[in-house]
């Protein structure tokens, strides 16, 4: 599904266009400032101020796809090329994410997969070289293997999220979900790892905005274009003006749900918005009892700095559309637990089934044993024993042994219960692709028709 979405996004690529959406030219521009060997400077404006605002990792890689082709806007292809190949690496990631955090059917995974790729938000970002569709990837691979071990991981995990925060300043985010989850599982010596690396690696950075930011900018017009004015954040100007902050906060929550709104496609299907919220709800619940993983933290901590900026965030909610998605899928797999457990009890009381302590059973052969599993037993999937994997049959099948090779109670009345939300889903985006690809493919056909009949 990874690969059908890098080859759709490569198919309907625009090679030239570049510049629409202002912050893509920022970006090409001090790219072409880095390759050229002028320093971190927009070189497009007058006086060519130095760039403080856009942390400088992404227009790295853009000024080494610039060296490696210098001819432009040849070159544009390699810019969009790049954040096709990032999303593609993104899906992966969040696959994996999805696996490491619960056991999803075949469906599920596909869906889930689809629904990102397809995403309305997503499709567009990528398709623009700006640097959404990195720091999408880079959020998603830390959180994805959070729980790896050692001091190796514990570098690994802190690079990627000093990466984050060298492309999109939002990244104060990731490493602050960090450093609150090793503070709560007492990993005191993880913990400074992780602060050392990534204060070595984000700080020439903050060197560089302390030393240029001292030097002033010649015109109180550029000022936008080169940093950010910490004073009109939400946070900021609530101790001087409340309302105006409470204003920022609530007009940006609400863009930011209606974002989520489209990303998810809940205006498909009536009734859908109420059954999805629903399934969320009990799927953080759901997530919330198992364990506090690093992505419960970063959630609220993310959007509380995105919904302060006096910026419209639908751009911003791109990496959170994972995170919401496995929300989702628990959810679903709550329901469908609870589902099971009920159909299988309704069955065994009327007598479908036989008592425990039976040697007989109806429909084929099985083998009981004398009382519960022991561990290091057979082991079951089915929905009514405990919900969760490699675990030993419980509640009203104890007494029944699984068939080597089968992943399922031979009394479960059925194989397992799929998800009813999430193919809605996929199904459309799946029409949304279309849709989008139709969009992009007609005005290419009729210029190409005006050039024939020229």
């Amino acid at each position: 599904m990874a690969a059908a979405v890098l080859v759709t996004h490569f198919a309907v690529m625009n090679p030239v266009v570049i510049g629409i959406f202002h912050d893509d030219g920022i970006y090409t521009v001090l790219a072409k400032s880095l390759a050229d060997g002028t320093g971190y400077h927009l070189v497009s404006l007058p006086s060519s101020p130095v760039q403080l605002k856009y942390p400088v990792l992404y227009s790295g890689v853009l000024a080494v796809l610039w060296w490696l082709l210098p001819s432009f806007p040849e070159n544009v292809v390699l810019f969009k090329a790049f954040n096709v190949i990032a999303l593609f690496v993104g899906l992966l990631l969040s696959y994996t994410f999805l696996r490491l955090n619960t056991t999803p059917s075949r469906i599920d995974a596909v869906t889930y997969v689809l629904l990102i790729g397809a995403c309305p938000l997503v499709f567009s970002l990528t398709r623009l070289p700006v640097s959404d569709t990195l720091f999408f990837a880079l959020t998603v691979g830390a959180v994805a293997f959070q729980r790896v071990r050692g001091t190796a991981g514990t570098i690994a995990l802190a690079t990627v999220a000093a990466a984050a925060y060298l492309t999109r300043t939002v990244g104060v985010a990731l490493i602050g979900a960090f450093v609150i989850w090793f503070i709560l599982h007492r990993s005191y010596r993880r913990l400074l790892i992780f602060l050392g690396v990534t204060g070595v690696l984000i700080s020439p950075w903050w060197y560089w905005q302390h030393v240029q930011r001292n030097e002033g900018v010649a015109s109180i017009l550029l000022e936008y274009y080169v940093a950010y004015k910490p004073e009109s954040h939400a946070y900021v100007v609530v101790w001087s003006d409340w309302s105006k902050a409470v204003e920022i906060v609530w007009t940006n929550l609400r863009y930011a749900v209606e974002s989520l709104d489209a990303a998810f496609f809940l205006g498909v299907v009536p009734g859908l918005r109420l059954v999805a919220c629903l399934l969320f709800l009990v799927g953080i619940y759901q997530s919330l009892r198992e364990r506090v993983g690093v992505h419960h933290l970063w959630l609220p901590l993310y959007v509380l700095i995105v919904v302060g900026w006096p910026w419209y965030p639908g751009r911003f909610m791109m990496p959170v559309i994972p995170v919401a998605l496995l929300f989702l899928v628990l959810g679903a797999q709550a329901v469908e637990l609870v589902a099971a457990r009920l159909a299988c009890t309704r069955v065994g009381s009327h007598g479908g089934m036989d008592s425990p302590d039976s040697d007989r059973h109806d429909g084929p052969a099985r083998r009981p044993v004398a009382g519960p599993l022991r561990s290091g037993g057979p082991t079951s999937r089915c929905p009514a024993g405990l919900g969760a994997p490699r675990e030993p049959l419980a509640g009203i099948h104890r007494n029944v042994r699984l068939d080597p090779g089968e992943h399922r109670c031979q009394r479960c009345p059925r194989d397992t219960l799929r998800s009813n939300v999430l193919p809605v889903y996929g199904a459309a985006g799946g029409a949304t692709v279309a849709v989008q690809a139709v969009d992009i493919l007609l005005p290419l056909q009729a210029r190409l028709r005006r050039s024939w009949r020229r």
